[in-house]
């Protein structure tokens, strides 16, 4: 048999289908056979005419079935079938860059269905922007023909001609009759507005856009959508930017809401203009009036919390927020909205329950791991913030920021070695990708986890390259590391003269701090100044006092008992002592500290004691029995 010739097919369905390959006539058979036993195989041998039932399949060669009549299309449908045809033809040589082929394809759509206004307007600028404007512009006067009763065929072609063919003053005013023919036709579509003022503009006639502005506003319309959009096309000549609110806009709008009395659609465009124009008090009032017609409406008690946050009323858009969150604790945006107001309020502890329901609905964002886990930091919560910076990473393995913030608070839950390791390991990709994330920041974080791992040259190394990357305008960031660095020497009793100065420039740069001025009071102590550094300390406690809420260090106390007992003072060294021990009381240096001044207390308690007391003589002015000797003369 020859490849072209026809062959048909026969299968349980009764029908027919004929083609002419041969290879796909193969397929075809081998899927009819599989419904088919190896028994009902071998009948497919006999002749034709012995297959009479339908439960078997035949295939015969050089014979012809004509189909059914009543399946085959009318003249009219054969006609839109081979325009359904030429239409994806037209897209799939579109997609290949063959636009000659394309417009082709799309002309012979438009022959069969004229009225296809859309694909007339994409064809004709097809042809435009590839240099064949008056093909397109053919096709659109085609199309416009058959779509006079439609006011965006009047549109259309005014547009092409404003756009491709305006360098000639007879098109630009075919381009404006057009419109004005719309107008006059359609009066109560205010798209034919919009493009009749913009026109009158492009031509520098603004007395022109006006009058026709004026004129559609007289109309006597009583549907509120016509109005709604009145007032978007009076902002070509009235922009919303103008402050006051233009008045013109406001009564449109106002006349829209009259209209739309009740209809929550229309409600809620006029309130949201109001929030748009910042006249937020009109807004608010008719979002409530909404909620009360319509308390299903649960974006709209959104955008009525986002007046009350403008309006600066705090409460009523955490009670609006809850309200809606008992209606829909599943509403993502609710969740968020929730997060970001209890963190504008500084109060980290709702914000993250808030982002965590959040993360429940919705993976989350990477920025928004990181603010959760910096409020987890803030709220002595590190190991949580280990845990939710793991999620992060599953999410979005390949974000290296969430890397240096797991380093972070793998330093603060005191892991510090897996800290070291995810730094090295981050510093070693980003020096290859993410140059930019290798900030002052981050060196400061690696060398805290290499100090605390006793690695102390390295720590050194590290805290340097923080201080060399500290930005010129932010030099207030240079305090963290000239402090750690200084009081790490201070520790280990190693360039103390050094550690002294770095010490001085943080405190010189942050005098506020508490951690900055013990610092400065340890150097003092460290150098035998124990005067200088009770003094200092004492400076440093009062200064973590007088935080909101006020702040206490074990390590601030230990210092200053270390330095009245030093001074001699064993009450105040006692004292203190006693405190760092209260609040670390796993401590065994501190413990034994404590242990050795309360000793000394005690000793210097009995050798007072066991001092012999001065005999003193009386004094006659004072002394009772003085005065009652007789006077010696």
């Amino acid at each position: 048999m020859k490849p072209g010739r026809n062959i048909t097919l026969f299968c349980r369905s009764g029908k027919s289908r004929r083609t002419s390959r041969l290879a796909h006539v193969g397929v075809a058979a081998l899927i009819c056979l599989g419904a088919v036993d190896g028994a009902h195989a071998q009948s497919l041998s006999r002749e034709p005419s012995a297959v009479a039932s339908k439960e078997f399949a035949e295939a015969s060669v050089d014979r012809y079935t004509p189909p059914d009549p009543r399946h085959l299309l009318n003249q009219e449908g054969a006609a839109k079938s081979q325009a359904l045809s030429q239409y994806y033809l037209g897209l799939s040589r579109e997609k290949a860059g063959d636009i000659e082929g394309a417009l082709d394809s799309f002309e012979k759509v438009l022959e069969v269905s004229p009225g296809q206004l859309r694909l007339a307007g994409k064809a004709a600028d097809l042809a435009g922007q590839f240099g064949d404007s008056e093909r397109g512009r053919k096709i659109l006067e085609t199309s416009f023909k058959s779509n006079r009763h439609l006011p965006a065929a009047y549109l259309r072609l005014s547009e092409y001609l404003w756009t491709y063919h305006n360098n000639q003053r007879s098109n630009r005013e075919r381009a404006l009759e057009l419109v004005e023919d719309a107008a006059e036709q359609f009066p109560d579509n205010p798209s034919i507005y919009d493009r009749l003022i913009t026109l009158h503009l492009a031509k520098k006639d603004r007395a022109k856009a006006r009058e026709t502005l004026t004129k559609a506003l007289e109309r006597s319309n009583s549907d509120p959508e016509f109005w709604l959009g009145m007032a978007r096309v009076a902002q070509r000549l009235y922009p919303l930017q103008q402050q006051p609110v233009p008045v013109l806009i406001n009564k449109i709008y106002e006349k829209a809401l009259a209209l739309g009395q009740g209809n929550p659609e229309v409600e809620n465009r006029v309130a949201d203009y109001y929030s748009l124009t910042r006249q937020f008090e009109l807004a608010r009032d008719l979002y409530i009036t909404i909620i009360k017609e319509r308390p299903e409406e649960l974006i709209v008690r959104e955008k009525l919390a986002r007046v009350y946050s403008l309006l600066g009323q705090e409460d009523k858009v955490l009670e609006t927020l809850v309200e809606l969150e008992q209606i829909n604790p599943h509403r993502l945006e609710t969740q968020q909205f929730l997060a970001r107001i209890y963190y504008d309020k500084e109060n980290w502890s709702n914000s993250i329950k808030h982002y965590l329901k959040a993360f429940k609905i919705s993976r989350g964002q990477p920025l928004e791991y990181r603010i959760v886990s910096t409020m987890m930091l803030w709220e002595n919560r590190a190991d949580e913030a280990v845990d939710l910076l793991m999620r992060a990473q599953f999410h979005y393995p390949e974000d290296l920021q969430l890397q240096v913030e797991m380093g972070v608070a793998l330093n603060a839950s005191d892991r510090y070695d897996e800290a070291f390791d995810l730094f090295r390991e981050t510093e070693e990709l980003a020096e290859q990708s993410q140059p930019e994330l290798l900030t002052d920041g981050f060196y400061f974080s690696y060398g805290a986890s290499a100090e605390r791992l006793k690695k102390f040259q390295e720590a050194e190394k590290l805290f340097q390259k923080s201080i060399d990357l500290v930005p010129q305008n932010n030099a207030e960031r240079a305090a963290m590391p000239y402090n750690y660095l200084g009081y790490m020497w201070l520790e280990q009793d190693m360039k103390i003269e050094e550690a002294g100065q770095l010490i001085i420039m943080a405190n010189d740069l942050r005098p506020d701090s508490g951690a900055y001025v013990d610092s400065l009071g340890w150097y003092y102590f460290k150098k035998g100044d124990h005067d200088s550094a009770v003094e200092t300390l004492l400076r440093a406690i009062k200064l973590m006092e007088s935080q909101d809420p006020p702040e206490e260090d074990a390590v601030v106390y230990d210092h200053l008992a270390q330095a009245y007992f030093m001074q001699g003072n064993i009450k105040e060294a006692v004292n203190y002592a006693q405190k760092a021990s209260k609040l670390e009381p796993d401590n065994k240096e501190m413990a034994e500290r404590l242990k050795e001044y309360l000793a000394a207390k005690t000793a210097s308690t009995q050798s007072d004691l066991e001092q012999p007391q001065p005999v003193v003589a009386p004094d006659p002015k004072t002394d009772v029995a003085a005065k009652e000797l007789p006077n010696a003369a």
